[in-house]
């Protein structure tokens, strides 16, 4: 039975087609994986969907219920049935479990006072519901990440939602956390609830979805049962050509040493870690959340003090004992955290590009403005940056082109090493090749990079080694020739013996 059909949607912002006669439906207990390229169109979707934004022409109908006819806002969706679980997930830290779930629609006795005993009753039932023991007077802010997810769940049923939309749900779960969570969309299904699931780790849709419909560049390429695809032809229905990461990344270091760490310890969470980093080599960090891989880049940068060991960059001892300083040595971090710490959200593509190198563009004593904006679009022009223009805010990009935004500042302060955390973490495949293609031309020009990340195939194509840790402690660091993942995980779960 059909719960949701989105009909001819379509939704245009100034400069910018976001979506040209979008149909897309769902039946009673499925999961309907929605995917395509940062900028496909699949947030402006959802958020129509949401009552966040609505669209210049076409129809929703919710379980037979056209739900345009009326004055569709977030709080109609949510009383219609619809209901989000972002990415960054919209709870308060600060307070209790049971006063999220019901915040906004409060049970109330006597139609004055709030019906405390009675929240907190169905609030247990509801953590039930998705697998948490936990007290409902617990404070938000006193949970794990999977845990505040589970929440959300529990809040969208308890406003007895049709239809839950998941924005990549498992960008910050463990793989333990991510089988749970599927777990409850397996039952959720059972129970004839409609699933939205949005991800760019292509793997996990295969495990979890029924069907797929792919977006690209705002209009409908096609939907099909997720047995009848495979991972080539989605990433060739996403970006509209053939990607292979296997023809990204050559070797092109030298045997010249341009970073060396030497017994760098910190705070008890870093313990006497060395390493030399080669002129145009890409050294990957790896190993288990929590085990200091972008501690250890915080303290090469200065952002945290290291309390013993030495930084040396060209033979030159260095003391970095700020980011800036850092910068000036010609050393660079683009933060895991594009949002938090690598953009100015509000400010301007223009400007979030010249940041960092502003005192090349001072003329008189003030900034040109021309050449500022003549530098920026050249980089835009270069990193094939999409968007309207170098006006805009960049919180108005996508993920992919706000990384790019990152890359494309510090490589005006030309450095030699580069240090990407996580660097396409929420990012889709075809952005990912072309961040890819920005790394290696880094590489092939002389510049060096320490890559951090997660995400084991990238490990494996972009490094030439690999550093793994664990606790705090570099437990080996593997020549990537042959290497594989079993052979990195056995170093990061500490075992005693490895058998090669």
């Amino acid at each position: 039975m059909t719960l949701l059909e989105m009909s001819s949607i379509s939704k245009e912002f100034p400069g910018v087609k976001a979506l040209e006669n979008v149909d897309f439906s769902i039946e009673k207990g499925e999961v309907r994986i929605l995917i395509g390229e940062n900028g496909a169109g699949k947030s402006t979707l959802m958020k129509i969907l949401a009552g966040v934004y609505k669209p210049d022409k076409g129809s929703i109908i919710v379980d037979g219920e056209d739900v345009l006819e009326e004055n569709y806002t977030p709080r109609k969706a949510i009383e219609t049935g619809v209901a989000t679980i972002y990415q960054e997930l919209n709870l308060n830290n600060y307070t209790s479990i049971y006063e999220n779930i019901f915040s906004g629609k409060e049970l109330t006795r006597n139609r004055l006072f709030i019906n405390k005993s009675e929240e907190i009753k169905k609030c247990k039932t509801l953590l039930q519901k998705v697998g948490l023991d936990i007290s409902p007077m617990e404070k938000v802010g006193n949970l794990s990440i999977a845990q505040m997810q589970m929440i959300e769940i529990a809040k969208a049923l308890a406003f007895n939602a049709k239809i839950i939309i998941f924005d990549e749900p498992t960008s910050s779960l463990t793989e333990t956390e991510t089988r749970t969570l599927f777990k409850i969309i397996n039952e959720l299904k059972e129970n004839g609830i409609g699933i939205v699931y949005i991800s760019h780790r292509l793997e996990e849709l295969f495990e979890i979805g029924d069907s797929c419909t792919v977006l690209r560049d705002g209009t409908l390429i096609d939907t099909k049962p997720v047995a009848e695809l495979t991972v080539e032809t989605l990433i060739q229905m996403m970006v509209g050509r053939c990607v292979d990461s296997d023809d990204v990344h050559s070797s092109h270091f030298s045997n010249e040493v341009v970073l060396e760490i030497k017994n760098l310890s910190w705070d008890e969470k870093l313990h006497d870690i060395s390493f030399q980093l080669r002129k145009g080599e890409c050294l990957a960090f790896s190993g288990l959340v929590g085990s200091g891989r972008t501690e250890l880049a915080k303290c090469i940068i200065g952002e945290y003090k290291r309390d013993s060991g030495e930084i040396i960059m060209n033979g030159k001892t260095l003391n970095n004992k700020s980011v800036q300083e850092s910068v000036k040595n010609k050393i660079v971090y683009l933060s895991e955290d594009r949002k938090k710490d690598g953009l100015f959200l509000k400010h301007s593509v223009c400007r979030n590009i010249s940041i960092s190198s502003l005192d090349r563009l001072i003329k008189g004593g003030l900034i040109s403005l021309k050449k500022e904006k003549e530098t920026a679009l050249k980089s835009i022009k270069e990193l094939t940056v999409k968007t309207p223009n170098s006006k805009v805010n960049a919180e108005t990009l996508s993920g992919g082109n706000q990384q790019k935004v990152i890359i494309a500042k510090w490589l005006l302060t030309d450095g030699e090493v580069y240090i990407f955390d996580e660097p396409t973490r929420g990012i889709d495949v075809g952005a990912k090749f072309e961040i890819y293609n920005v790394m290696e031309e880094l590489l092939q020009n002389g510049a060096s990079i320490i890559m951090i990340s997660s995400d084991m195939p990238e490990v494996l194509n972009m490094s030439d080694r690999v550093l793994v840790m664990r606790e705090g402690y570099c437990e080996a660091i593997l020549e990537n020739n042959g290497l594989c993942q079993e052979d990195i995980f056995h170093y990061a779960i500490g075992a005693n013996k490895y058998n090669g």
